[in-house]
């Protein structure tokens, strides 16, 4: 029987309220009970949101930085280094 998606998304948000390992997993143990499917369902979700929030909570290291032209040695800098 497909899993209903209302069910999947309620427990999801349910489950993503509680921070703490231990916490989370008697939530899903009581929320899904032996449907297998279910649970594996939700933790794939609540995997890819702590992947998602690990990576926006990375720095943010700011644009590439490309050297300006003005830093590149003229024709004239390079006869004079004899180049």
């Amino acid at each position: 029987m497909p899993l209903d998606p209302k069910r999947v998304q309620a427990i999801f948000l349910e489950a993503a309220n509680y921070h703490a390992p231990m916490d989370r997993q008697v939530m899903l143990d009581r929320a899904c009970s032996d449907d297998a499917e279910l649970r594996r369902r939700v933790e794939a979700l609540l995997r890819a949101q702590d992947q998602f929030n690990d990576f926006l909570n990375q720095p943010f290291i700011g644009p590439r930085t490309w050297p300006s032209l003005s830093a590149a040695p003229s024709n004239a800098e390079d006869r004079e280094a004899g180049a």
